[in-house]
């Protein structure tokens, strides 16, 4: 199984647990900020190979974390994962831009059927 240093930012101490546990538990190495400046900090810091970035958090947010990532030249080439527990449509002003190049999954809600947005496929994930 390939490993990978992962950072986490993200505010919500709960949403945090979740994802270091996924991740962990997947085998990766996992970093974690709680918000955007620190973010940047531990990007800069550890050089991850994957950073997952909360879209809302005070101070700096998702969208000001991913313009600056982009701008930086060692950094400028790690994937990014915009994570969010809201929803939102791409062309509402809101989703990729600022350094998100591609919305690939959306948030849902309690309830629904994860995998169901239309532009995602297990394929896409370079899962079997």
């Amino acid at each position: 199984m390939l490993q990978a240093k992962v950072l986490v930012i993200e505010d919500n101490p709960e949403n945090m647990a979740l994802l270091v546990y996924l991740l962990r538990s997947a085998g990766h190495t996992v970093f974690q900020a709680v918000d955007g400046a620190a973010g940047l900090e531990a990007a800069d810091r550890e050089a991850p190979d994957l950073v997952l970035c909360d879209v809302r958090m005070p101070g700096l947010d998702g969208y000001e974390v991913a313009k600056r990532l982009r701008s930086d030249a060692s950094l400028r080439e790690v994937p990014l994962v915009a994570v969010s527990a809201s929803v939102f449509r791409c062309g509402s002003g809101q989703g990729p831009g600022g350094g998100v190049r591609r919305l690939r999954l959306q948030a849902h809600r309690a309830g629904a059927i994860p995998g169901t947005d239309p532009g995602f496929s297990p394929a896409s994930t370079g899962e079997p």
